[in-house]
């Protein structure tokens, strides 16, 4: 394979120009038929569950960029993720400090102590989260 300063810039640049066709192609397949109102696929079946031209009109209507709330998706992902979070620092924690899995390396007393607390303060927050979200 040549060095990079003896490529000849019309490869250069067709070898750039490559991957921002990709991207383009990809967002006009994927953005093009909700702008137009058009699926590609089982068009009349996806109109039904999701009027492609009724959302965009509707949100920009209301002044939002035409796409879902990330910020949405991302609160309760972040919210399931807490949720699981004790389910695996409790067995972590049990794991590291055994000596028969750990050997030598396995954690100390104090240190062990430590770690049970954050543990159970984490959990008791979460069990206030899970109270919090199901009674209001």
């Amino acid at each position: 394979m040549p060095e990079p300063e003896h490529i000849p810039d019309n490869q250069r640049a067709s070898s750039l120009l490559r991957p921002l066709l990709w991207v383009l192609a990809i967002l006009g397949a994927a953005y093009l038929p909700l702008f137009l109102g058009k699926i590609i696929f089982f068009r009349d079946i996806a109109h039904w569950g999701f009027p492609a031209r009724a959302f965009l009109r509707d949100s920009l209507a209301r002044g939002e960029l035409p796409a879902w709330n990330p910020f949405q998706g991302l609160l309760w992902s972040q919210i399931i993720l807490s949720i699981q979070l004790p389910l695996t620092v409790f067995p972590l924690i049990f794991l590291t400090s055994s000596r028969k899995v750990m050997g030598k390396y396995a954690t100390p007393p104090r240190e062990r102590f430590l770690l049970w607390i954050v543990a159970t303060v984490i959990a008791i927050l979460n069990i206030m989260l899970l109270v919090q979200i199901l009674f209001g």
